[in-house]
């Protein structure tokens, strides 16, 4: 896969973990980047430290807004 791929996936892992498991951003971030660590290692087409810094930059704005419309539903 390459970076833009597996920054989709991590964010989408991320969100389906805030809706099924309850977790915050920051956790559900945390566990997603844990759960798929040995694959994007193992990827030689991503460079990790990219990866990780487009995810911790991009996900989080993106993570907080899901947050915020997570929210909005119980309003």
């Amino acid at each position: 896969m390459n970076l833009r791929e597996w920054h989709k996936g991590l964010v989408w892992e991320a969100k389906v973990l805030m809706d099924k498991q309850y977790y915050t951003h920051d956790q559900a971030m945390n566990k997603a980047w844990d759960m798929n660590y040995k694959g994007i290692v193992a990827d030689e087409e991503v460079e990790v430290s990219e990866l990780r810094e487009l995810y911790w930059k991009d996900g989080v704005e993106q993570l907080e807004k899901y947050t915020e419309e997570i929210i909005g539903r119980y309003r």
